[in-house]
């Protein structure tokens, strides 16, 4: 089968109308793309600051929390004592190896 082209001039033109058309709509795609591919760099940019000061917090804490344990790992807690002061159960000073931690026990079996 051989190929016929347009019947008039009018029909090259709608068809060049078409393709002109089409090339718009694909260069509104890509600049649509090119935002959302903007907003996913900056996104995920965010996303890796937030783990990042995540890492750094969960760092700081397990840095806190092995101070504590090097602090608490030189009490004997057979010399710790506490002194009920005017005879008032609530108002009590710890005092021995204790005291550097800033006198705070809660619910300890061995005081």
């Amino acid at each position: 089968m051989n190929y016929q082209g347009p019947d008039n001039f009018a029909d090259v033109l709608d068809g060049m109308e078409d393709v002109d058309d089409a090339l718009n709509d694909l260069e509104d795609r890509a600049n649509v793309s090119q935002q959302e591919l903007n907003y996913i760099q900056f996104r995920t940019q965010q996303l890796q600051d937030e783990i990042q000061q995540g890492r750094d917090t969960a760092q700081a804490i397990a840095e806190y929390e092995q101070d504590i344990a090097n602090q608490i790992s030189g009490i004997d807690p057979n010399n710790i004592y506490a002194t009920v002061i005017d005879n008032d159960p609530d108002d009590v000073e710890l005092n021995g190896p204790i005291s550097k931690l800033g006198g705070y026990i809660l619910e300890s079996d061995w005081l």
